[in-house]
């Protein structure tokens, strides 16, 4: 298939951009012609792309790094990205391609200007303005709500990252989708040769939708002289990280932020620690689960959204209510059970080897891109 594939911003390395690159460029490893659309791109993304020997066309360049905090320039960028977007449709249209694979929410305006068979896959909804937030910041994003909404049915077929995902779609915009799982490369996360250190990871950029502060709180329930040291993986603003540095000093709670990793650190960070802690806010799928899973390494997780599906409870990891008492008790059982943290991490693995590969992702998605196509 010739394919064109769209994502209106590749400028910071958050779960999204991940899934799309990995996406990509898994479809050209199964010997597909694609073209990446961009509005803005970063010096890392354009590189990646040109290691896999995939064309990309963009309005615009941006040279920082992926995870710079940039979200003055996003907000910006997404005033005019319907404009822009436009701009790209009307290059694709002459492309003679296939089908457009078109990747997230600030991407899916461009659908209505496409004039070839369409594909969206929704990460997830418009999350701010259909959840509880402030007042005012969902009202400013409810023009673009309307605008999304309208564009999204008119996709030849919408895909989802699991089925709460799916359901969701259907309750937003009245439609039905497919899922199609997300995935991890299993070479790069691995489980390598290290021993355990007394500390968790939560992964995740700095926003309360990730909920850092929760596993804070939760750790702070835990005796002081088993109590592990809690580091956070993730960019986001000073304020948050402030506020999340009293709350750790309050608490009596050893953390450590770091921010723009590589992955390799990152696969490093999984495998030194004894577990992964995932509070996520209604996560619509859990990639960070899945990461620490293919890793070898136990998962502690709210028993909500799509880590219901991407985490086995009892047997990858445990699941708990969004009580800080009862995620503490599952910490500490993980702790003081190493046995039962082997058993899990290994479950683990293969949990992810069956189900969260992106050979298995690329496969699926092959198929679904070929359902449209007249």
């Amino acid at each position: 298939m010739k394919i064109a594939a769209v994502q209106s911003h590749l400028i910071q390395l958050r779960g999204a951009e991940r899934a799309f690159l990995e996406m990509v460029t898994s479809l050209k490893s199964r010997g597909h012609d694609i073209d990446v659309y961009t509005v803005t791109i970063s010096n890392y993304f354009l590189e990646k792309f040109r290691e896999n020997d995939i064309r990309t066309y963009t309005l615009r360049c941006v040279n920082m790094k992926p995870s710079a905090h940039l979200a003055r320039m996003r907000s910006l960028l997404r005033n005019y990205s319907i404009l822009s977007l436009y701009r790209l449709s009307k290059r694709i249209n002459k492309g003679n391609y296939d089908v457009a694979f078109v990747h997230h929410f600030f991407s899916s305006p461009i659908i209505p200007f496409l004039k070839i068979p369409k594909v969206y896959y929704c990460q997830e909804p418009v999350r701010v303005v259909y959840e509880p937030n402030e007042f005012f910041i969902k009202l400013a994003y409810l023009p673009y709500s309307y605008i999304d909404k309208y564009s999204v049915r008119r996709a030849n077929l919408v895909l989802a990252n699991s089925d709460f995902t799916r359901e969701y779609i259907y309750k937003i915009y009245g439609i039905f989708s497919i899922t199609n799982y997300l995935g991890v490369d299993i070479k790069k996360f691995r489980r390598v040769e290290t021993e355990k250190e007394n500390f968790i990871l939560s992964v995740g950029v700095i926003h309360p939708i990730k909920a850092h502060d929760f596993v804070l709180r939760s750790l702070g329930l835990i005796p002081e002289q088993k109590r592990p040291k809690l580091i956070v993986v993730g960019s986001g603003s000073e304020k948050i990280k402030s506020y999340l540095r009293r709350l750790a000093e309050n608490l009596g709670v050893v953390l450590e932020i770091k921010e723009n990793i590589e992955d390799s650190e990152l696969v490093y960070l999984y495998n030194k620690a004894k577990l992964t802690a995932v509070a996520h806010v209604m996560e619509p799928f859990g990639l960070t689960a899945v990461e620490s899973m293919a890793c070898g390494t136990p998962v502690v997780a709210v028993r909500e959204g799509g880590l219901r599906e991407s985490v086995f409870d009892g047997l990858t990891g445990i699941l708990t209510n969004r009580d800080e008492r009862e995620f503490a008790n599952a910490i500490e059982y993980v702790l003081d059970n190493p046995d039962v943290a082997e058993k899990m991490g290994k479950k683990g693995r293969e949990r992810v080897e069956r189900h969260f590969t992106w050979e298995k992702c690329a496969r699926e998605l092959e198929k679904n891109l070929r359902r449209v196509i007249i």
